[in-house]
């Protein structure tokens, strides 16, 4: 567990996070253990190049900073030297990118993204005591939705963080709007689905939910959606239609 630990920090893409994050875990980890952290390594590089292709680069740098962080607050290592050298990172790197996000989307998400990253880090790990405060979710927000102003398609890879915000800000309608949107741009894409059947099993609307999941098996069919079906026709008292 100690390798992985290290193995983990060992990922990081920049270098002042990724040392901070080594000497964070460093005193863990033995010489014994180096060829532990070295197969764990490469495991977790092997994992990160199988990762979806959909997810945008800000979301990968942040996945492997929300697992770091996770991964010290699991060891019980506090983690805001982390955070500091990350931000120092982000400092030295966002400026030179801020010109060319002025024409393209996939940059300007990538730049909110990373210039939010706590609370996009809050919400990748979906843990309360990880909550980012209402500023920095708002803050988040405000950015992904005046690009999303700007250009609409942009919802296809920033859709699912911006309606997770609305979400747990409170207002379900609007993160609702924003999975449909999503699912109009690329109606084959099944996160959204997932989004919304989220929002309606929060809710307990099971109604809404097994219209989520046929709407999803229209589009492909997965083995998984029918034992949904199942579930939420039993909860709906519809038991024929759950052995069916």
């Amino acid at each position: 567990r100690r390798a992985v630990l290290v193995a983990t920090a060992q990922i990081m893409l920049w270098p002042g996070t990724r040392l901070a994050a080594l000497a964070a875990v460093g005193a863990q980890a033995s010489e014994q253990e180096s060829a532990l952290v070295e197969d764990a390594a490469r495991a977790l590089e092997e994992a990160q190049a199988l990762a979806p292709t959909e997810k945008t680069p800000a979301i990968c740098v942040l996945d492997r900073v929300q697992r770091v962080m996770a991964a010290l607050a699991r060891a019980g290592v506090a983690p805001p030297e982390l955070w500091a050298a990350f931000d120092k990172d982000r400092a030295e790197r966002l400026p030179a990118l801020r010109v060319p996000a002025e024409n393209d989307p996939e940059m300007a998400v990538f730049i909110a993204l990373i210039a939010n990253a706590r609370a996009v880090t809050a919400m990748l790990s979906g843990s309360q005591g990880d909550a980012a405060t209402p500023a920095e979710t708002k803050a988040l927000m405000d950015a992904l939705t005046a690009i999303a102003t700007k250009w609409p398609q942009s919802l296809r890879t920033s859709g699912g963080i911006l309606g997770m915000a609305h979400l747990m800000s409170g207002d379900v309608d609007k993160a609702r709007a924003i999975f449909e949107a999503m699912i109009q741009q690329n109606p084959d894409d099944r996160e959204p689905y997932n989004a919304l059947m989220a929002v309606a099993f929060s809710a307990r609307d099971w109604e809404a939910l097994a219209a989520a999941v046929r709407r999803r098996l229209e589009r492909s069919q997965a083995a998984i959606d029918y034992v949904i079906l199942g579930k939420t026709a039993m909860l709906l008292g519809k038991d024929d239609e759950a052995l069916g």
